[in-house]
């Protein structure tokens, strides 16, 4: 079994002509189905309707399938057939899965699995799979490994060939979700034996994309290039739709790998085959990927052109999760070009998104853009607000992550305690005699258990707390350190000021006094002010030199490493720029006139490739 998520597009019945001609066909097919089962037993009315729903959802109108479908649990639940409660549970199960309600699926794989007595069937391995990636979905990777193992133990009774595949790929995803990759790949490679050894193309697609995503999180991206290339020339050879439209996952490993133009070849090769699909999501989800490659790039109108087209399609079909991602890329683009308010404004759109959705984790990174976008706009007040924001949710969403883990431990602590109740009931019945010594048995291990989790969550919150007063202390040294920036940075200004002044005036008394001064001392004194001259724009620069160095401590360095053939002067001219100083600012500090300056500028924007296009100033923030 080979359980994927597809695309839940609700059909609109009170829409346009076709919708209304649909509802009518589906009321005239009801009507003949209830007709004929006037005549019928119960278990062929149950597999008419499943039979009808699963037509439905094959073509993916599943509003007609749920309705079927629960029109033939209303017949199986009206009778003790248990063979037609399970095939309609079971078929529920699977449409919820579809419809990624995993908490709805969840309940009906464990009607299948609650009916007693239990009809044997291999199906009963692939209800175990379900119901343990309904759990993975969620993030319970505990519980999903146990029920997996179930599955795994339910299997060995049957040694089905076909589902051994399903049982093994999805195996290797838990152990993969888990962190152990070790496990995952050894899980992985056993699946792909058994897909090739049956001829399985479908899972063959599956299992090599899975294998691909391994490798790249292990960033073996040369090893996951040839599971993806592997997985696309199976589709391509099958016509398999499915397995096209995911080459987008090549394009991900070419992007990693700084081969844009190849990661953008790819990334347009799947669009059709979702389009096929009607996986318009996907769609807006490649429309973004595209958009990183543009700014990688620093293509930045080709990036906001393609995220329009992500956010359009995105508004269109509903999807607010890849509508936020949009807007956050489209902040990004913007605050790469130096469009600080524009950012801004679509980062806010973003995290009104997220925070709809409830999508924490996200809100968080849409936070922490703001704040530097902020940052960079040299609005260091809202930067700090931001930041602080940031702080506050990334530490509240850790904690939740901390009572998520104690509740997965309370999951399992209570799925294994009733299936120990329940072994232990049978047993009661088989060895009356040693009930004492089972339930001695079972409060010992619920004790261990207790012991273990009380002394995991002291150690989780003392983890949580240490982790909450570093944050704050960072966000305290930030506000200290902007405050220090401003205070430098005027007593530099200050400075500079008074000693250029100082210098002037008394140069100017100096040549006011040689009239006074006979020929043979009119030298000397033509020397002594020409020394002032030179101490004064050697001091001064010094001066400067040293507060701008605090406070940029990398910005020669790292300028001079990429240009090592600027001139003293040019170095200066940018640390000017560096800071937003106008023309006019930086005649007064360097004592040249507004041409000279300006000369000086365009033979910078030279030496470092710069056209007449880009901002000098904001060119030299990334140093």
């Amino acid at each position: 079994m080979c359980i994927r998520n597809l695309q839940y597009q609700r059909a609109d019945l009170h829409f346009g002509f076709c919708g209304r001609v649909k509802f009518l066909l589906l009321l005239i097919t009801l009507y003949l189905m209830m007709s004929l089962s006037l005549n019928a037993s119960t278990d062929s009315i149950v597999q008419t309707y499943c039979d009808q729903a699963n037509k439905y959802q094959e073509s993916r109108d599943y509003d007609s399938s749920l309705m079927f479908l629960k029109l033939a649990i209303y017949f199986a639940d009206s009778t003790k057939d248990e063979k037609s409660k399970a095939l309609v549970y079971r078929q529920m199960a699977h449409l919820n899965f579809d419809l990624n309600e995993f908490d709805i699926a969840r309940i009906y794989y464990k009607k299948v699995l609650n009916i007693n007595p239990q009809p044997e069937s291999i199906d009963l391995t692939s209800d175990y799979i379900g119901l343990s990636l309904t759990y993975l979905e969620h993030g319970f990777t505990d519980s999903a490994l146990y029920y997996i193992n179930k599955a795994r133990q339910h299997w060995a009774q049957h040694q089905d060939s076909i589902i051994c595949t399903s049982l093994e790929n999805n195996t290797a995803r838990i152990y993969m979700d888990k962190g152990d990759f070790d496990k995952a790949l050894k899980h992985f490679l056993l699946a792909l034996d058994n897909a090739i050894l049956n001829h399985d193309s479908i899972n063959l697609i599956y299992v090599n994309l899975n294998i691909g995503t391994l490798y790249q999180q292990l960033g073996k991206f040369d090893n996951a290039l040839d599971s993806y290339l592997k997985s696309l020339e199976i589709s391509r050879l099958t016509n398999n739709t499915e397995g096209l439209a995911l080459a987008y996952s090549i394009g991900i490993i070419y992007k990693e790998r700084q081969d844009y133009q190849t990661a953008l070849k790819f990334y347009t090769m799947a669009i059709p085959a979702c389009i096929e699909l009607g996986k318009f999501d996907d769609i807006a989800n490649i429309y973004s990927n595209m958009s990183n490659v543009y700014m990688l790039q620093k293509k930045y109108l080709d990036a906001a052109n393609i995220l329009r087209k992500s956010i359009n399609l995105s508004t269109n079909h509903g999807n607010n999760r890849q509508l936020g991602i949009a807007y956050a890329n489209m902040g990004k683009t913007k605050e790469l070009q130096g469009f600080y308010d524009s950012a801004i404004y679509y980062l806010d759109l973003s995290r009104a998104v997220f925070v709809e959705l409830g999508m924490r984790n996200l809100e968080s990174i849409a936070l922490r853009m703001t704040s530097e976008a902020y940052e960079k706009d040299h609005d260091y007040k809202n930067a700090l607000f931001y930041h602080k924001e940031y702080i506050l949710l990334a530490d509240s969403i850790h904690s939740e992550k901390v009572e998520k883990q104690i509740a997965e431990l309370q999951l399992s602590y209570e799925t294994e305690k009733k299936d120990k109740e329940n072994k232990l009931l049978k047993k009661d019945i088989e060895f009356e005699k040693g009930k004492s010594h089972y339930l001695l048995i079972l409060a010992l291990l619920l004790t261990f258990t207790g012991i273990v989790s009380l002394v995991l969550f002291y150690f989780i919150r003392k983890n949580a707390l240490t982790r909450k007063q570093l944050a704050e202390s960072k966000a305290a040294g930030l506000e200290g350190k902007l405050e220090g920036q401003k205070r430098e940075l005027t007593l530099g200004a200050l400075s500079l000021s008074r000693n250029l002044e100082f210098i002037n005036s008394l140069i100017n008394e100096l040549r006011e006094l040689s009239g006074f001064v006979t020929d043979g001392g009119i030298r000397p004194l033509n020397n002594i002010v020409k020394k002032l001259g030179q101490q004064k724009s050697n001091s001064s620069w010094k001066e400067f030199e040293k507060r701008f160095s605090e406070i940029h401590s990398n910005f020669y360095s790292r300028l001079l490493e990429e240009y090592p053939t600027l001139t003293q002067s040019e170095v200066k001219l940018c640390a000017f720029l560096k800071l937003g100083m106008n023309t006019k600012e930086i005649c007064s500090l360097t004592f040249q006139s507004v041409r000279a300056v300006e000369a000086s500028r365009l033979r910078l924007r030279k030496k470092l490739n710069i056209t007449s296009c880009e901002n000098l100033s904001m060119f030299l923030q990334k140093y």
